[in-house]
């Protein structure tokens, strides 16, 4: 999958209820009003897609909640990433029945960390805005004449529709901005360093390190020998292998010039890293 994901933009149904007259989305089991509703969109758009909104004499929407519905069926079971690139504006992100994310600026992305199970539903409330403008703040140092109400100072929300002769009081609530679902792409090792030595007995020595983004653990591999590779907290990985009788490096005037690849295993998968030769050079001082 690519960096930006997949667009959750269509199948998604909304409803309209009182302000907090449903604490979860388990409240609204038996509700029939649900509309299509596309994503990226607002409310305002929704209901005139049903032709329950005129914006040429448009109603207020601030002292309503609105609740979005997605069902994810035949999704792959794993784990996966909701990217939600704009929620106007006192928003709740429920994911399988639980509140998962919770955000009060329209201008702010955030990415959820779920798991998929293959029969998953996501739920959005936008909070109704109405209760939030008319709390009282800090004592104003400045009142802006173009906006009404004042309390939408404390807000971080669009002006638009906001401002009485500018543009129509068409208010902005809803997933105005995508939302959508990427899988994490799996850890390659990278920045590989091997030093192999041959003690005097025949064993072979290996030092790895190598860099593995996004892995909390990992295992490396050499000639029949698995070593656990610890991290050291910046990103990088460390393992060492005794590999006992390894065949050595010999030039082809000597011997067979045996390399062993080298693997790491991370998240299931194996990688080769690398080939490397063991061999053991030493000065000979004999009589002559």
């Amino acid at each position: 999958m690519s960096e930006t994901g997949k667009a959750l933009s269509t199948g998604w149904r909304m409803a309209l209820t009182a302000a907090g007259a449903a604490a979860g989305p388990a409240a609204l089991e038996n509700l029939a009003d649900f509309l299509d509703a596309p994503v990226p969109g607002t409310v305002a758009g929704a209901l005139e897609r049903a032709g329950r909104f005129d914006r040429t004499a448009p109603e207020p929407l601030d002292h309503l909640d609105a609740w979005y519905r997605l069902d994810l069926t035949g999704e792959a079971p794993g784990y996966a990433v909701l990217h939600f690139d704009g929620l106007a504006t006192i928003a709740e992100v429920w994911w399988n029945g639980a509140l998962a994310l919770s955000s009060d600026s329209m201008f702010v992305r955030h990415a959820l960390p779920v798991t998929l199970t293959g029969n998953d539903r996501l739920a959005l409330c936008f909070r109704a805005l109405k209760p939030h403008l008319e709390k009282r703040g800090p004592r104003a140092r400045w009142r802006p004449q173009m906006i009404t109400p004042q309390g939408l100072r404390l807000v971080r929300t669009t002006l638009l529709g906001r401002m009485p002769g500018w543009c129509p009081e068409v208010h902005a609530a809803g997933p105005w901005r995508p939302v959508r679902l990427s899988r994490p792409a799996p850890a390659v090792p990278a920045d590989a360093h091997l030093s192999a030595t041959l003690d005097p007995d025949g064993t072979g020595r290996l030092d790895v390190r190598f860099t593995l983004a996004g892995a909390t653990s990992a295992c490396v591999e050499c000639a029949g020998i698995a070593a656990e590779a610890l991290p050291d907290g910046e990103g990088r990985f460390h393992a060492v292998l005794s590999i006992p009788g390894v065949a050595p490096w010999w030039p082809r005037s000597h011997g067979a010039p045996a390399l062993h690849a080298v693997h790491v295993v991370a998240d299931g998968k194996r990688h080769t890293i690398g080939r490397t030769g063991f061999r053991r050079i030493a000065v000979d001082r004999g009589a002559d």
